[in-house]
């Protein structure tokens, strides 16, 4: 074993006349991808609305896909509880009104 400040095996390693004070960095968002989470939440109605007028169920099921990136992209700060109940309602009820009006229209044809 080697003496404190010696060079042998315990010597301490570190310099404080080096050392530099630590600062965290800010990470920021890009605004592009802020605003992608705003361009989903606005797919996910389009896709909704268009699922249901014409009864395309691949339409309600990127609906769903749409509002839950929106939900995953979103800022803590940005979010608003009503806004993304009303975009997850419209996308479930979307494809329920779809599944039921299919079993409807199949029970109608008789199979």
């Amino acid at each position: 074993m080697g003496k404190p400040g010696g060079g042998g095996l315990s010597a301490d390693p570190r310099r404080p006349d080096r050392a530099e004070e630590w600062n965290a960095k800010i990470l920021r968002r890009d605004e592009d991808e802020a605003e992608a989470g705003s361009a989903m939440a606005m797919v996910a109605m389009v896709c909704a609305f268009a699922g249901i007028m014409m009864t395309w169920k691949l339409a309600g099921w990127a609906s769903v896909f749409a509002t839950l990136s929106s939900f995953a992209r979103m800022r803590s700060s940005e979010a608003e509880l009503r806004q993304m109940a009303t975009s997850f309602a419209l996308s479930f009820m979307s494809l329920g009104m779809l599944y039921v009006n299919d079993r409807k229209r199949q029970l109608a044809d008789g199979r």
